[in-house]
């Protein structure tokens, strides 16, 4: 076991940092951390929008025309940006038991960013308190630090997936786990605000 673990910090993984309304993580990247921004483009205007205008255009320099128009021009095809984002963010990362400690207790705070909690009146509300806080900031949002690397805010957790190791420590609990977790912002970011 102390082999694993030495191998862990001789390997020179990244530190991954997780911060959130539940609670704080830290382990070490297991494979590269995946960040994927898309962009959304459409035609700058519909066949049938293009030809309505055509047809009044030559209405009014020939109003007394009946003929049917089907041109098309290059510029109906040309495109038109419609949005951004920055996709999903994923990481899989190892937690460790240095001293013994019960890594069911390390990662539970994760889970928290992905199940509703129970309120005082028996409804569900969003995991870790999450509020999109509409006139002002996100409320209940994770931070991702790989230091060196990238920290980003403002997340909201899509998914969590542990994986327990066979390997105990002398209290009986896993030494180690591995977990994937997945991210997406929780609201658009513009390349200006991108942190690398």
């Amino acid at each position: 076991m102390a082999l694993f673990i030495t191998d862990t910090y001789n390997h020179n993984n990244h530190k991954v940092i997780i911060s959130g309304p539940t609670g704080t993580v830290s382990g070490f990247l297991t494979s590269g951390l995946s960040l994927s921004a898309n962009a959304s483009y459409g035609t700058v205007m519909e066949k049938s929008q293009f030809q309505e205008k055509i047809k009044k255009l030559i209405h009014n320099i020939m109003p007394n025309s009946q003929k049917s128009i089907g041109v098309e021009f290059p510029v109906q095809q040309r495109k038109s940006w419609s949005e951004s984002d920055l996709g999903d963010i994923s990481i899989s990362m190892k937690v460790v038991s240095l001293n013994g400690e019960d890594i069911k207790s390390k990662i539970k705070p994760l889970y928290g960013g992905v199940l509703p909690q129970l309120a005082s009146n028996n409804a569900f509300s969003a995991p870790g308190g999450y509020s999109p806080n509409i006139g002002g900031r996100p409320t209940g949002t994770w931070a991702l630090t790989v230091p060196g690397v990238i920290t980003l805010t403002e997340l909201v957790m899509t998914s969590v997936s542990t994986e327990f190791s066979k390997q105990l420590t002398k209290n009986g609990t896993p030494l180690y786990a591995n977990v994937s977790i997945s991210f997406q912002l929780a609201e658009p970011i513009s390349y200006d605000q991108f942190p690398l």
